[in-house]
């Protein structure tokens, strides 16, 4: 089998050869260092979220129990939770003219 030559002014095939490596090995570098950047990247998104896992995990039963233990403290007093309900969902005017209202 007979390969055409390909002849390139003032370069010998071997100076082809050598810039066509050069060529592939840069590619190769450039994509090996952006793989090693992806890869450390996702290392370190995945150290922190088995952190932020294991934080919740053991942290999990104490937020629970404060948000109970909260909205029981809260509607403790039903008359004034509806009051503090009625301020948030009109704006304290209106909960003025309740309040006065009520006292005449």
């Amino acid at each position: 089998m007979i390969f055409p030559t390909v002849s390139f002014p003032g370069n010998s095939v071997f100076s082809v050869v050598n810039e066509l490596a050069r060529c592939l090995f840069q590619e190769r570098n450039s994509r090996t260092a952006h793989v090693r950047t992806l890869l450390r990247s996702v290392t370190k998104d995945a150290v922190v979220a088995s952190e932020r896992r294991a934080t919740l995990a053991s942290d999990w039963s104490t937020i629970l129990s404060q948000l109970v233990r909260d909205a029981v403290l809260d509607m403790a007093d039903l008359r004034d939770y509806a009051k503090r309900c009625y301020l948030e969902e009109t704006g304290t005017q209106a909960a003025k003219e309740a309040d006065s209202y009520r006292e005449t």
